[in-house]
């Protein structure tokens, strides 16, 4: 399996006869385009895809409600997609944040065995991390993620414009995921990340961030062996978005995932022996560049619900990766209930002291 994804230099002129043609497909390939977006994009960054393509300018766009995912969703965007005769030679371009990737992908997945369709990420979490990978998932019964299948996209177009969109809070949550890249890769972007006076450059972070992700899933795309080295972080953010879910506010992925990382960083230390120092500058990086989601005094039947049905589980024993070093994760540590749980517990109560 090999990846490919394109970073673009903004801003971007798109002048060839039909807009596929830069990356690989031929025009003739699909029999029309159906464009899926949320109502939250559609109105901020849907009139630039249009500006830049205007090939798409009578396509036929489905809006879904922001941050949904699930069977509903998905009837009702298969059934916009017979509607509006779609087939399975209609290529299905979605245009939103990690959720839409992961709807969309679904959507793809199973409309008559399967559709073309191209990621177009429009929040730095998607760029940075989801875009890319081939899962798709659906929250289902109060889980995160417990449906889902694996459908490449067939091309992933990443315009970092579309940052200008977001407010701090989404761009740090979205780096969230480019500190676990660091963590497990190690190297330059860890050495990046960590420097105090570091700041970001999209392109070439993103780019990097990826090019991490690229490593373990192309040596692992089922994701049976290394590519597990991806959930660093993310049974403890499960977990903490379950219990923050019925919110007036629920947290979003990426601020779970900053919580989530200094969690099972605290573990990796207990557990794994990692070195106090590298914790402590996995805690001034996550401190520095994310927004960690705080909650006092969590619901711990909602947390064990969540984690006796996280997915990564095996005959009903939790399996986390975490960090021997920076650079080298371990991946199907068995855990206990009871140790996930210090570990949140003990992560709040670091939160709430800082």
């Amino acid at each position: 399996m090999t990846l490919k994804f394109t970073v673009l230099e903004s801003p971007v002129f798109v002048t060839t006869s039909y807009w596929m043609e830069p990356i690989g497909f031929s025009p003739d390939r699909f029999s029309n385009s159906i464009i899926l977006t949320d109502s939250n994009v559609v109105g901020h960054c849907l009139p630039r895809l249009l500006a830049m393509v205007p090939q798409l300018s009578d396509t036929e766009v489905i809006t879904v409600e922001p941050g949904v995912k699930n069977l509903n969703t998905v009837e009702y965007s298969i059934s916009c997609l017979m509607d509006m005769g779609a087939d399975r030679d209609t290529l299905l371009v979605c245009l939103g944040g990690g959720t839409i990737g992961d709807l969309g992908g679904f959507v793809a997945s199973v409309f008559k065995r399967g559709m073309p369709y191209v990621n177009i990420p429009t929040t730095l979490l998607a760029m940075a991390d989801s875009c890319v990978g081939g899962k798709t998932a659906l929250d289902f019964a109060g889980v995160r993620n417990l449906l889902g299948t694996f459908k490449p996209a067939d091309a992933v177009i990443i315009d970092p414009e579309y940052l200008q969109s977001l407010d701090d809070l989404a761009i740090r949550s979205g780096m969230a995921e480019i500190v676990k890249h660091a963590a497990i890769g190690g190297d330059k972007l860890w050495q990046s990340v960590t420097s105090p006076s570091w700041i970001p450059e999209w392109l070439l972070t993103i780019n990097a961030s990826l090019d991490v992700k690229k490593r373990f899933v192309e040596a692992d795309p089922f994701d049976r062996t290394e590519r597990k080295a991806l959930n660093f972080g993310h049974t403890a953010a499960h977990a903490i978005e379950a219990v923050t879910a019925d919110m007036e506010q629920p947290i979003t992925h990426g601020e779970a995932v900053a919580f989530g990382l200094l969690a099972e960083g605290w573990l990796s230390v207990r557990r794994l022996g990692l070195p106090e120092s590298d914790f402590n500058l996995l805690l001034e990086a996550v401190t520095r560049h994310c927004h960690v989601a705080t909650i006092d005094d969590p619901d711990r039947e909602q947390m064990r619900y969540s984690l006796s049905h996280d997915k990564k589980n095996h005959q009903r024993t939790l399996r986390l990766t975490l960090l021997e070093n920076i650079g080298q994760p371990r991946v199907d540590v068995e855990c206990t209930m009871d140790e996930v749980i210090e570990a949140i517990e003990n992560t709040i109560a670091l939160c709430l002291a800082e």
